[in-house]
Formats: structure tokens, C-alpha cells, sequence
């Protein structure tokens, strides 16, 4: 694949990405749109695992029936982990589709 650029101004700064970004803003308002869902609520709990070196939650999610009767504890679980490096914007969408279907 290839593309063509015209710089329209000299001394000019153009940044080209792979992906289109998905911002820690975009994560947080994702995560509190599924929170307010009064649906998806029932399913979904939210909690910090820890803070990053700029200072923001790295939250992870427990999705399951909450009010299922078995025992959380005897229940099988999945791990899903994205974004481990600054650059993999892309895992992010991925997990956001992830998360959107599970919560579907």
C-alpha cells in the first residue's frame, strides 16, 4: 500500500498513525457510559488495579452474572489483557469490542 502527501506549508508538523487513536479520555468515558447502562450494570464491576506512571487508574472489569446463585469462587475465569505498550492502539479497539460484545 501506498499513499501520496502534499505538505501545504513548509516547516510544517504532520503526524501520520497506523490507527486511529483511542485516548485515555475515550477509555474513561467508555467505562463510565457502561457503568450508567442499566443494563449492562448488572453484568459489569469496575475496580483500580493500580495507577500509572502519569497517574491514572488502570482499572480492570469482572464480567459475570452477579446474582447468578453458584459460587463466584467455583466459576471459571478468562483474563484479557490490551495496551500493555504505549503504542498498541489498535489493542485497545480490540478490547473495546470485546468488552461491547460481552456486555451485548
Amino acid at each position: 500500500m501506498t499513499f501520496t502527501y502534499d505538505f501545504k506549508h513548509d516547516e510544517d508538523v504532520v503526524f501520520f498513525a497506523y490507527c486511529q487513536p483511542y485516548t485515555y479520555s475515550d477509555l474513561v468515558e467508555d467505562m463510565n457510559a457502561m457503568e450508567k447502562d442499566h443494563i449492562k450494570q448488572h453484568y459489569v464491576g469496575r475496580n483500580t488495579l493500580c495507577r500509572t506512571i502519569a497517574g491514572n487508574k488502570c482499572d480492570y472489569l469482572t464480567i459475570t452474572a452477579k446474582n447468578h446463585p453458584d459460587a463466584k469462587s467455583e466459576r471459571k475465569g478468562v483474563f484479557l489483557s490490551a495496551r500493555v505498550h504505549p503504542g498498541e492502539t489498535n489493542s485497545s479497539w480490540m478490547m473495546k469490542g470485546a468488552i461491547d460484545f460481552l456486555l451485548s
